[in-house]
């Protein structure tokens, strides 16, 4: 973490232990700062979160019951891109902000385009596509790290599970960007174990979710590994909708065939600390 960034560091780091920032009016000021950003990027009130984007580096720690999903400290780019605002996005670049600068989940910006559902304000689905996969390709151009681990080793791939069933523009960009398809989790999981452990059966109807599968099968998946139950990705879909048993069937007739094709190997573990 380079310059700025550190005393913003340091300050979610006192947050996460449970201590108070400290009470000193400059710091203060700066965390006002902050929330008046957020305050900005909430109500998409791009001219004056341009006007406040030099402090891309000052950690926002909102009041628990204002952010959801347990957030306690994230910075502005995360915000800016889970509201889908593409300009202040563009913004926080141009003045320095860090494009894989990570939250207290260990979550960079561009998971949180991928998922979606962080910061979101009166805006159709559609519109939330538009603006969030806009945000992902502003990052991507900036050098956004694609394959990079939150805490839990889910990489932007994973957290696509999070967009179901609207998935296909993230899935079809990261895939082509070199996104790792087998890349493993902490809990031993594969982007296709997280899809299938997490879908319901609203997402089965979607036709971008069966693409979804289909897609990464056809661009590398390793369908022999096992997460850490020791199950199969297609043991969840199983799980969460056995009706949907063309996609079960196809998922276990490819693992058939690469077990076939390399009898004596192990699928290897593409997860990296």
């Amino acid at each position: 973490m380079r310059g700025k960034y550190q005393l913003g560091v340091v300050l979610c780091g006192l947050v996460l232990a449970g201590c108070q920032p400290p009470n000193v009016a400059s710091e203060q000021k700066m965390l006002k700062s902050g929330r008046d950003l957020l305050r900005a990027i909430q109500e998409g009130d791009v001219e004056k979160a341009k006007q406040l984007a030099h402090f891309y580096w000052v950690p926002i720690l909102p009041e628990p019951h204002k952010i959801p999903m347990g957030y306690k400290c994230f910075f502005p780019l995360h915000a800016a891109t889970g509201a889908g605002e593409v300009e202040i996005v563009k913004a926080l670049i141009a003045k320095g902000a860090d494009v894989n600068v990570r939250d207290d989940f260990g979550k960079t910006p561009i998971m949180w385009a991928v998922d979606r559902w962080v910061i979101v304000r009166d805006k159709t689905l559609e519109e939330l596509n538009h603006s969030h996969i806009a945000c992902f390709r502003e990052l991507v151009k900036a050098g956004a790290d694609i394959n990079a681990g939150a805490r839990d080793g889910w990489t932007a791939l994973h957290y696509v599970s999070f967009n179901l069933p609207q998935i296909m523009p993230y899935v079809h960009e990261l895939i082509k960007l070199g996104a790792d398809v087998n890349r493993t989790s902490t809990n031993g999981e594969t982007p296709l174990h997280a899809w299938c452990r997490l879908t319901t059966k609203v997402n089965k109807r979607s036709e971008q979710f069966h693409e979804g599968v289909r897609y990464v099968l056809e661009h590398g998946a390793d369908v022999r590994i096992k997460d850490k139950e020791g199950r199969y990705a297609e043991h969840w879909l199983n799980e969460q909708v056995p009706e949907e048993k063309e996609l079960i069937d196809l998922i276990r007739e490819v693992r058939r065939k690469q077990e076939s094709a390399h009898p004596a190997s192990r699928p290897p573990s593409s997860r990296k600390d």
